[in-house]
């Protein structure tokens, strides 16, 4: 007799949080291809550099240009990793106001500095079109989140449903 056991979690429904999760986590994965998408194709970052620094060589410019793009897909990155961290917590069942909500205040302050940072002769380090994509997609999916992490639905809605 096999007395063994395999324990299988409960499915559980999915919510609209969870939802606006994975959008969002699915959306910032697709926003890391923007800076490399520029760098194959479009060349914005680069004419942003020759903009700025009229005097230097191709070389420094691709340098710089490709330091930027790095920049910003590193930070996009980190965006997956929170949006994979609110996830989890969330899916759990605990602290997920409070991850969601933190995670949130983070993405801003993060995103903002990017559209606004700048230095030497760069009025801002990267083009405000890239900028304002980067901050505007993940936006909209962590309002969503952040609003279903506090006004969860009533009984009422899941009857509806």
């Amino acid at each position: 007799m096999d007395t063994t056991r395999t324990h299988t979690p409960p499915r559980t429904r999915s919510t609209p949080l969870t939802q606006s999760l994975y959008i969002g986590l699915a959306l910032q994965i697709l926003c890391i291809g923007i800076p490399l998408l520029d760098l194959l194709a479009f060349n914005t970052i680069e004419s942003h550099v020759q903009a700025a620094y009229p005097d230097w060589s191709g070389d420094q410019v691709q340098l710089d240009t490709t330091a930027i793009a790095i920049g910003l897909v590193i930070i996009t990155a980190l965006g997956v990793l929170a949006w994979a961290v609110a996830l989890l917590v969330t899916r759990r069942g605990r602290f997920g106001r409070s991850t969601v909500t933190t995670m949130f205040i983070i993405g801003l302050c993060v995103a903002g500095s990017v559209i606004g940072m700048g230095g030497g002769a760069y009025e801002r380090f990267a083009p405000l079109w890239i900028s304002l994509t980067l901050f505007i997609v993940p936006l909209l999916p962590g309002l969503t989140a952040l609003v279903a992490a506090w006004y969860p639905p009533t009984a009422r809605d899941r009857a509806v449903a």
